[in-house]
C-alpha cells in the first residue's frame, strides 16, 4: 500500500497499510509501535499480525501517544521466518508508525513483491466499517475501531486468496459527488492517505494491475436531500475511472456495488459507455448482506463477497 517512512518511522496510517519483513531469528520477535492522537480502548487502533504465513491469534492494540512494544511472536525455533503488520483501523482514528524491530537475530531479504497488484477504492463497505459483528459494546457507535477489521474486508481476503499484493483506498462516508463526508473520492485519491494535504500528490511509482470501485452508496443514500443528480454522480464515477486509468495505464478497472442498496443498472452502463471488456472496463453485483453494525456488511458476508469477488477475478486474469 502507501506507506512512508519519516523521522518518526514507517507510516501505517489507514486501513490494510502493512509492514512486512523477514529474518533468521529465534525466541520473541516484536514490533515497536510509535502512536499520535490515538484513543484508547474501543477508539484503538488496532492491528493482525502474521508470523510464517499464519495469522496470530491476538489481535494488536495501540493506544494513546508514546511507544507501545507488540509482541508477534514467543518462542520461535531457530531458522528463516517471515512477519507482516497490517493496520485493521480507518485512515481518521490515529497515526501510528513503525519505530524498530526487537529480534534475536537478524534482518534477512526483504520480501518480494507479488506478481499481482489490486488496489480497491471505496467507503465504508471496503474499509469494513462495523464488520465484527461478533463484538457487542453496549451504547458504542457503529463506527467505533472496536467493531472494524479491515484484514476481514471483501477486498483484503480476496488479494489474499489471488496472492496479491493490495492497496486499499477506503474512508467511510465518502462519495463522488456527497455523503456524509464533505470530500470525495476523486479529490482524495491522488494524495491518499495524507487526505486534508493539497501540497502532497502520491508517486503511484507501483501500478496497479487491477483496480475495483466500490462507490456510490453514500452518494445514494444523500443525494436526494443534498441537491444532486443521478447524473452528476454517474459523471463523477466516470472522472473517477479515468484518473484511476490515467494513474494506472493499463489496469482492468471493475466497478462493483450492492452491500448495500445502491447504483446497479447505471454503473453497468457506465462500464459499457467507458468501452466495456475491449477497454477493460467491467461491472460486477456484489452480495447484498447488512447485519454488520449500523447495518453494514459482516465478516460472513465480506467472506462470502470475497469468495465471489475472487472467482470473477480468476476468471477476469486467465
Amino acid at each position: 500500500g502507501r506507506t512512508f517512512l519519516t523521522d518518526k518511522g514507517l507510516e501505517l496510517l489507514y486501513t490494510c497499510c502493512s509492514f512486512e519483513f523477514n529474518a533468521n531469528c529465534q525466541g520473541k520477535v516484536s514490533i515497536i509501535m510509535y502512536s499520535e492522537k490515538t484513543g484508547s480502548g474501543n477508539w484503538s487502533v488496532f492491528f493482525t499480525g502474521y508470523v510464517d504465513g499464519e495469522r496470530c491469534e491476538t489481535r494488536f492494540e495501540v493506544s494513546g501517544d508514546g511507544e507501545t512494544e507488540l509482541v508477534l511472536a514467543e518462542d520461535l525455533p531457530a531458522g528463516d521466518h517471515s512477519f507482516a503488520l497490517f493496520r485493521q483501523t480507518e485512515w481518521d482514528r490515529g497515526d501510528t508508525y513503525v519505530k524498530a524491530i526487537k529480534l534475536d537475530g537478524k534482518l534477512t531479504e526483504k520480501p518480494k513483491d507479488q506478481d499481482l497488484y489490486i488496489e480497491f477504492i471505496g467507503d465504508s463497505l471496503t474499509s469494513a466499517f462495523g464488520n465484527l459483528d461478533d463484538i457487542e459494546v453496549e451504547g458504542e457507535w457503529g463506527g467505533a475501531p472496536i467493531f472494524q477489521d479491515g484484514t476481514k474486508s471483501f477486498g483484503f481476503m480476496t488479494a489474499q486468496a489471488l496472492h496479491a499484493d493490495c492497496s486499499i483506498v477506503a474512508i467511510q462516508g465518502i462519495g463522488v459527488v456527497c455523503g456524509p463526508q464533505e470530500i470525495v473520492m476523486g479529490d482524495v485519491y491522488p494524495k491518499f492517505p495524507f487526505v486534508s494535504d493539497d501540497s502532497f500528490t502520491y508517486s503511484f511509482d507501483r501500478k496497479a494491475d487491477i483496480v475495483v470501485i466500490n462507490m456510490g452508496t453514500n452518494d445514494y443514500e444523500t443525494m436526494a436531500a443534498k441537491g444532486h443528480t443521478k447524473k452528476e454522480v454517474m459523471d463523477a464515477m466516470k472522472e473517477l475511472a479515468l484518473l484511476v486509468r490515467e494513474k494506472n495505464p493499463g489496469c482492468k478497472i471493475v466497478f462493483v456495488t450492492g452491500m448495500q442498496p445502491s447504483f446497479t443498472n447505471e454503473l453497468k452502463s457506465l462500464a459499457k459507455e467507458l468501452g466495456g471488456e475491449t477497454e477493460g472496463y467491467y461491472y460486477l453485483k456484489l452480495k447484498q448482506e447488512m447485519k454488520g453494525h449500523d447495518s453494514h456488511t459482516s465478516v460472513a458476508g465480506h467472506e462470502a463477497n470475497a469468495k465471489f469477488l475472487t472467482e470473477y477475478l480468476e476468471k477476469l486474469i486467465g
